[in-house]
């Protein structure tokens, strides 16, 4: 669907590959501002199987629709782009001047797409990218490394192997394992090897557990699932901006616990960092690794590790902006704005201003306020009946963000049955402490409740 209007050859065309869900309407808002600003007249189209009716005018106005475009081939998305820039856009020669997604299941397409228009990528080949984007290949690759490289540039893995195709076969094959004869107490994580948003990622601490978490997965699910030895520590999220493989931008925050022992829901954050700063310039060094081991490139990135006295052990890297709160979190923090960075990357504006002489200042670099965030999660299974929000909630001047983003009618599905439990967020600031912020949420988010009824 498109405006019936051809535009002029000094315009820069920008393409959005898939659009997430409603979580993400922030974030578009964000970058339609940005492109307003801009010196430059800047289109944006949008790629996707399906016009969102939440971004249809008012935020994109132009779209490439290409029926089940993440399960065909991505030749049928080239073919679809070139068709539709040649009708409306014939100035371009068929082809887009930046490419860009925030939608975890689009980083493949978006990374060959971009490989194919020759603009920047997150990595320096396609078989690195499907390094990144699986976790079981991820963590063979960085076994791999520390195979070839010195032990300063080592990176932790943790012991891991795939699911066999029945729960007792998986047992098995672990008991039988060198590494476990003589640990048999051992917990695990089981994952997918692709995925986001923690979606069946369960922790094993018992075979009684282990067979009540594999039975509930389907027979496709089984195939794509890896199991790792867990690891106990505190969980963080590492944002970074890369361009031409340098760092211009990182930052480090602290995630709650979880929601409970056996799914690993999120349930908030605070930023900047707690931790002792030599565990977060052992982080960093640990991501420099990161980077040259995959030859990382450009872009958003968001990392997640766990950290301990003793060793950061890195959990996944998503080739995207982070989730949920994560970029208003750290543009209240330190008035960076990642959308912006991530608009410069994509259109091949060199980022000055933010780099570091040395980049272990991003570390100690000056920050505004102190940052906190809850998720909310629903502790059982319904439909959503209706959300209140009490009305002097907006009166907050703290309060830095509240999205809700389930509406009536919609289904709410809990661990084993679902991991659909969350239906909004909510940030606030602090110009004292962490603990003053994170204070402050506990008294507002008794404001919100959510009604159910039974599915």
């Amino acid at each position: 669907m498109s405006p019936n209007v051809y535009k002029q050859s000094n315009e820069l065309l920008l393409l959005v590959v898939g659009y997430g869900s409603l979580k993400r309407l922030n974030i578009f808002k964000q970058l339609h501002q940005l492109i307003q600003q801009q010196r430059q007249t800047i289109t944006l189209l949008c790629l996707h199987e399906e016009i969102a009716t939440w971004l249809y005018p008012s935020l994109i106005q132009h779209w490439i629709v290409v029926p089940h475009f993440q399960s065909t081939t991505p030749y049928e998305s080239v073919s679809a782009i070139q068709k539709y820039l040649s009708e409306y856009f014939p100035h371009h020669k068929e082809q887009p001047n930046a490419i860009l997604t925030f939608d975890e299941d689009c980083v493949v397409l978006t990374n060959f797409l971009s490989f194919h228009y020759h603009l920047p990528t997150t990595c320096s080949t396609m078989e690195q990218i499907m390094n990144v984007k699986d976790k079981y290949k991820l963590r063979q690759y960085c076994q791999q490394w520390n195979e070839q490289h010195s032990p300063v540039e080592s990176i932790p893995v943790p012991f891991f192997t795939q699911t066999q195709s029945t729960s007792r076969e998986t047992q098995q094959q672990f008991k039988m394992h060198p590494h476990l004869r003589n640990n048999p107490n051992r917990k695990f994580i089981m994952k997918p090897r692709v995925g986001a948003g923690k979606c069946f990622i369960s922790k094993i601490n018992s075979l009684t557990e282990w067979d009540l978490i594999f039975s509930t997965a389907t027979s496709s699910m089984k195939k794509n699932l890896f199991i790792e030895e867990y690891f106990d520590g505190n969980e963080i999220d590492v944002d970074l901006i890369l361009q031409h493989g340098e760092i211009k931008f990182l930052s480090i925050s602290d995630n709650n616990c979880p929601l409970n022992d056996t799914f690993m829901q999120e349930t908030g954050s605070c930023i900047p960092s707690r931790l002792p700063l030599d565990i977060q310039y052992r982080t960093l060094e640990i991501v420099k690794h990161l980077i040259k081991c995959f030859d990382l490139q450009n872009g958003c990135l968001h990392l997640e590790a766990k950290c301990s006295k003793e060793l950061t052990m890195p959990i996944e890297i998503n080739m995207r902006l982070g989730g949920a709160e994560t970029c208003v979190m750290v543009q209240q923090c330190y008035r960076i704005n990642l959308i912006e960075l991530i608009l410069n990357v994509a259109l091949q504006i060199p980022i000055t201003g933010n780099s570091c002489d040395d980049i272990g200042d991003m570390i100690v670099r000056p920050f505004d306020q102190y940052l906190a965030s809850i998720n909310f999660h629903s502790l059982e299974n319904g439909l959503v009946k209706s959300i209140d929000v009490d009305k002097s909630l907006y009166q907050e001047k703290r309060m830095k963000e509240l999205v809700i983003f389930k509406q009536g009618g919609d289904t709410i599905t809990v661990p084993p049955m679902g991991f659909d439990s969350c239906y909004g967020w909510l940030v606030v600031s602090s110009n004292e402490s962490q603990d003053d912020a994170e204070n402050y949420l506990e008294i507002l988010a008794p404001k919100i409740r959510l009604h159910l009824e039974n599915l």
